[in-house]
């Protein structure tokens, strides 16, 4: 339950990445570029729910998914140290930075 499941990535995790591949000596030519973090559409939805205090319904489709779209990043994490920011934190941070 919850649909389909993705990687995501918080887009200043995603131009540290970049920039740090970049530098390396041998960047390799092909890395798939994700945090850690894997979620569902309807987590995804709920927790923007949470963050904007506006309540959201579901439509439950009789139809199984048979994919998802979960990157392997562990070439990443092996070629450069990042910390990712969690899409709970990168929610409340664009809607702080929305607010100013």
């Amino acid at each position: 339950m919850g649909g389909l499941k993705i990687s995501l990535i918080y887009i200043d995790d995603l131009i540290e990445s970049l920039i740090k591949i970049s530098q390396l000596d041998s960047p390799p030519k092909i890395v798939n570029i994700a945090g850690n973090e894997v979620l569902s559409i309807r987590n995804i939805v709920e927790q923007i729910s949470l963050n904007i205090d506006i309540p959201v319904n579901f439509n439950i489709t009789e139809k199984i998914r048979s994919s998802n779209l979960i990157a392997d990043n562990s070439l990443l994490t092996s070629l450069v140290d990042i910390k990712f920011k969690s899409f709970s934190d990168g929610i409340k941070t664009i809607l702080k930075e929305d607010k100013c």
